[in-house]
Order: structure tokens, then C-alpha cells, then sequence
């Protein structure tokens, strides 16, 4: 009787049918796959989103394909990401956009509009604060 050799990478997917398998896999790849898009062509926001997904491409994609598919596809996250950011810094609407984060606390990548965060300006700023309290009743009254 011959012995099964056991496989490092043993654990599969849950048993799908071929069109729950692609329905799943568009919910997971366009999820995970667009929060890996914004990383790399964002400015300054990469590291974040590169080892915050690491567990999302580690475990999700199991599901559709499998442990061995998984783990190729983990592999090719884990370089592919940064060498995919590394070519990213090197264009010019990148370089543009990283100066315009930096001079003006805001840029346009595509459609949209990124900001840094570090305009200065506040929706606390000011001295207004919250007072209540008092009425006719003579109860006492709270400051925030």
C-alpha cells in the first residue's frame, strides 16, 4: 500500500460550484484588488494598504483557489506590490502628484481627489465649544 505524501499546503476551499467560484472571486479580487490599486498609485499611503492586505491576499483567495493557488498568489502580492510601486514613483503624474500632496496639502490622481491631511485647517478649529443647562427650572448647567 503506497503512502500519500502530505502536502506543506493541505488545507482547500470550501467544495463550489465553477460559478460560485467566479461570482466569489470578483467579490474578493475586485475588493482586495482595488484597495491594492489605490495603494500603489497613491502617494505616501502604500505602506499602509501594502501590510494591511497581507492578511486579506493570504487567507481570502483560498477560497477560490485553493491553498497551492493562494499561496502563488500571496507570493506574487508580496513582490509584485512594491516593485509595482517602485515603477509607479518613477512617472510623472506620480512625481506631480506627490509635490502637489506636499505643497498643496491635496492632489487629483484620475478622478479623484486626495488630501494629506496636514492643511492646517480643522472642523474643531476655533474656540466654540458646546455649553447647555440652566432653563427655568434652576438645574445646573454643563460645559464641555
Amino acid at each position: 500500500m503506497a503512502k500519500e505524501k502530505k502536502k506543506f499546503f493541505d488545507m482547500e476551499g470550501p467544495d463550489l460550484s465553477i460559478t460560485e467560484r467566479i461570482l466569489m472571486g470578483a467579490f474578493i479580487f475586485g475588493i482586495i484588488g482595488l484597495f491594492t490599486f489605490i495603494g500603489i498609485v497613491t502617494p505616501g499611503f502604500g505602506r499602509f494598504l501594502y501590510l494591511f492586505l497581507i492578511p486579506f491576499w493570504a487567507m481570502f483567495p483560498i477560497i477560490v483557489l485553493g491553498s497551492e493557488g493562494a499561496f502563488s498568489l500571496f507570493i506574487t502580492y508580496l513582490i509584485g506590490f512594491p516593485a509595482a510601486k517602485l515603477y509607479m514613483r518613477n512617472t510623472d503624474w506620480y512625481r506631480k502628484a506627490q509635490k502637489d500632496l506636499r505643497t498643496k496639502g491635496k492632489a487629483r490622481i484620475g478622478g479623484f481627489t486626495i488630501g494629506s491631511g496636514s492643511t492646517g485647517s480643522s472642523w474643531l478649529s476655533g474656540g466654540s465649544g458646546f455649553s447647555g443647562g440652566g432653563g427655568s427650572s434652576g438645574g445646573g448647567g454643563a460645559s464641555w
